[in-house]
């Protein structure tokens, strides 16, 4: 769901900046515009986090009170829910949590949102992906009482068209192009 940089890719992807720029406008709205947020990524150096980061960074540059914790740069995970459990415990641990306001995650959402519950600590808004245990603990008020997030698409139907796409290809379709996709 990232775009590739070769000259022999055909690429088919989600709109990443997008998805970033969706979920942080929701939460810096949420946060009033200004407080402490905590920003994790997703694995160094692949497009679609570098894509989210430009997103995410679109939206920043509009709240200036908003100050991005650990660093301007957030952390990443690695989009691996070991390393985002220990990431999380370890800045609810720090004591740092409670003077949160926001988190913003790159789709390790539902780990965030039990390490959060187990410490005994109040929920401040989350971002996360379309994933089913995270919409699963949103719309659960009994277990996860006050928790409110939001829910960014980044849609499976990418795959299937890639697969439609694959098969035209193989074919002898042409390809269609679209100049507004990013050039390497």
């Amino acid at each position: 769901d990232a775009y590739v940089n070769n000259d022999y890719a055909y690429n088919l992807y989600n709109n990443q900046v997008n998805y970033a720029y969706l979920g942080a406008k929701w939460l810096f709205e949420q946060m009033g515009g200004k407080g402490n947020v905590y920003y994790m990524r997703g694995f160094a150096g692949h497009p679609a986090d570098s894509d989210r980061d430009i997103g995410f960074k679109e939206v920043l540059a509009d709240y200036p009170d908003i100050k991005v914790l650990p660093t301007d740069d957030g952390v990443h995970t690695g989009w691996d829910p070991a390393t985002t459990t220990q990431l999380i415990n370890d800045f609810i641990a720090s004591g740092e949590y409670d003077n949160t306001q926001g988190i913003w995650t790159s789709g390790m959402d539902s780990q965030v949102v039990d390490a959060i519950k187990a410490a005994g600590k109040e929920f401040v808004p989350i971002v996360g992906a379309d994933l089913g245990a995270f919409v699963t603990q949103l719309l659960d008020e009994t277990n996860y009482p006050g928790l409110k997030g939001a829910a960014v698409t980044n849609t499976a139907a990418v795959g299937g068209a890639g697969v439609n796409l694959a098969l035209k290809l193989l074919n002898g379709e042409a390809g269609q192009t679209d100049s507004s996709a990013p050039t390497p």
